[in-house]
Formats: C-alpha cells, structure tokens, sequence
C-alpha cells in the first residue's frame, strides 16, 4: 500500500505544481498510468482516490472552489486511467491510442454541442489575456495584425483544447509506459511504438470525415478532422521510427525529424499521409522484406 500512497503523492503534487509549470501535468498522469499499467484498474482507481484528496484541499483552499480542479481531475486522469486499462489488458498501443483520439473528439462535440456557453467564455478570456499583454507591451499595432489569428484561433478553440488534451494523455501513457519498460521490460516501448498501426477501418473512417469537412463549411467537422490528422501525425512519426531501427540508421535523422517538424509544416502533412498509407500498404513489412 505505502507504493500505491507514494504514487498518489506525486500525482497529487505534480497536478497541484502544473498550475505553475505546465508539463508536470504530465508526470501526474503518468503515475496514474504506471500504477494501473503494472498493478491493475482498481489500484489505479484507487491511486486517484488518494491523490484527489490533496488536490481538492488544494483547490479549496487555493481557489475558493474544488470545482476547477474537479474538471481537469475528470478530463485528466480518467482518460489517462481509461487508456492504461486498455493498453494493460491488449497490450495495444494501437487500441489505447484509438481510445484517445475519441475522447478528443467527444471533447469537441461536447464543447460544440452541448456547452458553446462554456465555450465562449473560454474564448473570452484567451483573447482579453492577449489584448492585455499586448496594451502591456505597448504594441496597439501590432494588434490588428494578429487580430485574423485570434478569430481563427477563436473559431476553433474546441479542437485546439481536444487537440491538447488528447496530447496531454497521450503523453502522459507514454511516459507511465516507459517507466514500466525501465522497471521491467528494457526496450518494450520503443518495439510498441515502432510496430504502432491504427488498421484500415480508422483510416477508411477518417478519409470519411475528412472529406466531409473538405466539402461542407462546418467547424465542427473540420476540429474532428483536426484531431484525426493529429493522431495519424503520430503514427507517421512512429513510422518514422520503424524505419531508422530497419535500416539501421543514425537517430540522429529522428532529432532532425522533431527539429524540422517546428519550422516546416510540410513535414507534419507528410507524416499524416503516409500514416494514412501504411493502413494499406505496410510500410515496415516492406522495408524488412527489402
């Protein structure tokens, strides 16, 4: 049990320290993954019962309300606990994956859907927090130029939210896995990732939604399509991976991928097609084979 109390404790106090310092959000979740990746779901659950404690006093004390941290306990943990359980019980980075890019498309339909209010204030408060920092800076002309991205922003802010907490999990999973690599199986994440294919039916589905977007003027469709070219970026950056350790090639060119993907968007439209591709074509039985 005194396991199961240190792993709340960090995800308790890394979730509390992320109000400072963003990514340790990460490390919160990825206690909650590695727990219910070695030890089972209902230690997991368990794990985020002892956390949410801390956490609660925390926002109460802190905040005036638990509310707040309710919400991203809830958007938070739960996916990264949900995905755990899958990935533990299949052992499919694959299905755990998938589970993800639903539930940031769930996020979206939600915030769409079912709470635009909620929604609206969010985009309030992004755009009065950058017009303040901008008056700040004395920088009124500057204003009107980034004032088309801020409507963009503005007009799309539902996906862009899924689109950060499906990261936000995702890499929280990962990091909870590798852990669990470290401890007891050296080298089986990185023989997951590389081997990491979403199959033909989410690659027919997702050509699906992405035309329909192409085609019709709904925002909506166009942040699913949004979260859908996110995931398969992923699967061609594993791809990517698969193929350095085929050939045996210097992982440096990996750095230089990651590097080249910040300042060059061609390169994340590359990964998404061929992430596409290998539902079809299988790229890495190809380049064993070749």
């Amino acid at each position: 049990m005194s396991g199961l109390n240190q792993a709340a404790l960090v995800a308790a106090v890394s979730l509390i320290l992320s109000v400072i310092l963003t990514p340790l959000s990460w490390i919160s979740g990825a206690a909650i993954a590695l727990v219910t990746l070695h030890l089972g779901p209902r230690r997991g659950v368990q794990t985020m019962a002892v956390a949410s404690i801390g956490v609660l006093v925390f926002s109460w004390l802190a905040m005036g309300s638990p509310l707040p941290m309710i919400s991203f306990m809830v958007l938070f943990w739960l996916p990264v606990w949900a995905a755990a359980v899958v990935l533990r019980q299949s052992v499919s980075l694959a299905l755990a994956l998938q589970l993800i890019t639903g539930f940031g498309v769930l996020i979206v339909l939600l915030l769409q859907l079912a709470f635009p209010d909620v929604l609206q204030q969010l985009a309030s408060q992004f755009t009065s927090s950058i017009e303040q920092v901008m008056q700040q800076s004395q920088a009124q002309a500057d204003m009107s130029a980034i004032q088309p991205m801020l409507d963009l922003l503005r007009r799309y802010l539902a996906g862009i939210l899924a689109i950060g907490l499906m990261l936000t999990v995702l890499v929280s999973l990962m990091l909870g896995r590798w852990w669990q690599s470290v401890l007891y199986n050296p080298g089986g994440l990185q023989q997951e990732f590389n081997q990491l294919r979403l199959g033909r039916s989410l690659a027919i589905i997702s050509l699906v939604l992405m035309a329909v977007a192409a085609f019709t003027e709904s925002d909506t469709a166009v942040m699913v399509a949004l979260v859908i070219v996110t995931v398969y970026m992923i699967e061609g950056t594993a791809l990517a991976h698969a193929l350095v350790e085929i050939r045996q090639i210097n992982k440096r060119w990996l750095y230089a991928l990651y590097i080249t993907m910040f300042f060059i968007p061609h390169v994340v439209i590359l990964l998404v097609v061929f992430g596409l591709l290998d539902a079809w074509v299988d790229f890495r039985t190809r380049l064993a084979m070749n």
